[in-house]
Formats: C-alpha cells, structure tokens, sequence
C-alpha cells in the first residue's frame, strides 16, 4: 500500500470473518458497548454510515478511562487495519450510483492521515502516500471550511490540524497555515490547551510524538499570526 498508494489486501468485516487482514480483539469487542459513545457532530453532515462507524469506534479505541486498552501491537495491528478498510478501493465504489457527501469524504480522508501521523513510518516512509491524500483532503476540505468554522469549531480545529501536520515542508503547508490563522482568530484558538480541547471533541489518541508535531504546527500558526 506504501508503494502504489493504495491497499492490496482486503479486511475482514467488523466480527472477524471472512478473508483479508483481521481487526484486533478490542475492534470486535466494541459492538456490545456500541450505544455508549456517539461520534460528534456525524449524523448533521449526512456522513457515510461506514466512516461514522470507523470514527465511532477509535473514539471508543482512543479513551484512555474507557474499557479498552491497547498495547503498542495491538495499537500498529489497528492502524494497519482501518488504514486499508478507509483506503479501500471498493468503500468508494459502494457509492458509485450515490456519491459520498464531502464531508464523509474529508473525515475518511482525515482520519487516514491522522492513524498515519500517530503511528509514523516504520520500515519504510509514508510520505508519497500522505502527500497524495493531504491534496485530496485539501480539494474537499476548500468547499466544506466556510459552512462548519462557525458552527462546528472543534470540527474545523481536528481537520485544519490534521493538514497541517500532513502538509509540513510541502508547498501546500502555507495554505494549511493561513487557514488556521484565520480559524484561530475567529474562533479565539489561542493556546495548546485550546486546541486540545477542540481535537479531543472528534479524535485523538494520547501519544507524545504525534502530539510534538501537532504542537508543533500550531506554534507556527501563531507565530505567523504575531507578525
């Protein structure tokens, strides 16, 4: 998937059968407490059921006071999963006669480059297939910002983050930057502590070197702004 930008193999379904790459124990665990945890602000944008289903369970996934504990396999095994359940050639194709709303097609987007930030390279770099999903999350993301900046805040905050830190060192970057500058300052996002409470209202897992580069991001957003 690296290689050619795209998955190889299929993935089982949500209950572990069928043929193709397995979801963890705690993913199929999930189901019997289903009705807990509701994912924000899905239902409003008409998102597909299939991506409100993958951001519902790594909200579950990423409690850290929840049920479910992951350890660094079971965290790689995850990534390796979802990644290939949203990147799947045939999630789009389900909807060829209905189209996914732009929304839908910006969190599957979003949440792809988020596992792949959290969880980093491994044996080989990502960076051929962050880039080619950052422009597409890029394209979309143009003609949904002004509709959900104001009514959506903590929505806007996760998606212009997620850019940003996809697009660091690209020509995009600067693009990523001044639209979160300009987020910032309407919806008064002035400090780390401001934005985490805003990611944490749609997803984020607790993990250092991820959280070094989303902070990392927004200090540059700021000090942009300063000047």
């Amino acid at each position: 998937m690296i290689a050619l930008l795209s998955p190889q193999f299929a993935t089982q379904d949500d209950n572990g059968q069928g043929t193709g790459i397995a979801p963890i124990s705690q993913w199929v665990e999930i189901t019997m407490h289903h009705q807990h945890i509701i994912a924000p602000s899905s239902d409003m944008f008409s998102m597909d059921p299939a991506i409100h289903d993958i951001l519902h369970r790594l909200r579950m996934l990423s409690d850290e006071d929840g049920p479910f504990e992951l350890s660094t396999t079971d965290f790689h095994d995850l990534v390796c999963f979802v990644l290939h359940r949203l990147l799947d050639p045939q999630m789009n194709a389900q909807h060829s006669a209905t189209p996914p709303s732009t929304t839908s097609e910006c969190f599957r987007l979003a949440l792809a480059l988020y596992l792949l930030a959290v969880h980093g390279p491994t044996y080989f770099s990502h960076v051929r297939l962050q880039y080619s999903l950052m422009q597409q999350l890029k394209r979309h993301l143009g003609n949904i910002l002004p509709s959900i900046d104001a009514a959506h805040s903590s929505l806007t905050i996760w998606l212009l983050s997620i850019g940003m830190v996809a697009s660091y060192d690209t020509l995009d970057g600067q693009d990523f930057i001044r639209q979160a500058s300009r987020a910032a300052t309407v919806l008064c996002v002035f400090s780390w502590e401001d934005v985490l409470f805003h990611v944490k209202e749609i997803l984020w897992f607790e993990r250092q070197q991820a959280e070094h580069l989303f902070r990392q991001a927004w200090d540059n957003v700021w000090s942009a702004t300063a000047t």
